[in-house]
């Protein structure tokens, strides 16, 4: 995992650089706009922003970070516009990111795999790994010999409780959803990240041809900036 990254764009003339290096188990992230320092932060949080209540017309810098510590997307909101900063030319981000755009689909899928894993690996290793630990301590632990020991005989309520259980779809349902639902949420994640990065390839090649103002009246993004 790279301990120092940098992020950067252009817009409205202006150049925003954001740097994130580790300090113990935090991260510092560093926004500079023209090469002077706008706004710093120390945090472990996954998503921190950056700005200067001073200067409101740069806009503020969204940033997500993966559980390591790793920048995974910083967002400029800047007026009405919403555009990612690129990673360092030459840097792991970028030949990621290069990757990720030459293969979308391909890329986007690692959250489908993911889920498929987190599904697989409880029912697989998860049971055999229990089986052969209770094979293994029943092989090692000793016989005990409890007391035997006579306990009062209580007298219980005798209650004739209706004998009902659900339908048999509903069973079969709620069997299946619990492996159905995560996949289908990794495949609406994988989808909406393929059109974000399409939306977003788009409105940086308007913003370098001048094509879009850097405060439109209408909201230009490459999608909601969602987790």
């Amino acid at each position: 995992m790279a301990t120092e990254q940098r992020y950067l764009i252009t817009v409205g003339g202006h150049d925003y650089v954001l740097s994130k290096h580790e300090q113990g188990l935090s991260q510092v992230l560093v926004l500079t706009v023209d090469g002077e320092e706008m706004a710093r932060a120390k945090s472990s949080d996954k998503r921190v922003t950056l700005g200067d209540d001073d200067r409101p017309d740069l806009g503020h810098l969204t940033i997500r970070l993966t559980t390591l510590g790793s920048v995974r997307r910083a967002t400029l909101t800047r007026g009405d516009l919403d555009v990612d900063l690129d990673p360092e030319p030459g840097s792991k981000a970028a030949r990621l990111e290069a990757k990720a755009r030459e293969h979308p689909r391909l890329y986007a899928a690692r959250h489908v795999v993911g889920a498929v894993a987190g599904l697989l690996v409880p029912l697989l290793g998860l049971g055999l790994l229990v089986k052969l630990l209770l094979g293994w301590l029943t092989d090692r632990l000793p016989d005990v010999n409890l007391p035997s020991i006579d306990l009062p005989s209580l007298p219980l309520p005798d209650w004739d409780l209706p004998d009902w259980e659900l339908p048999g779809w509903v069973t079969a349902a709620v069997a299946v959803a619990k492996y159905v639902v995560p996949v289908a949420i990794a495949i609406g994640i994988a989808a909406h990240e393929v059109r974000r990065r399409r939306q977003q390839d788009q409105l940086k090649e308007q913003l370098r041809e001048g094509a879009v103002a850097a405060e439109p009246s209408g909201r230009r993004t490459g999608g909601p900036n969602t987790e």
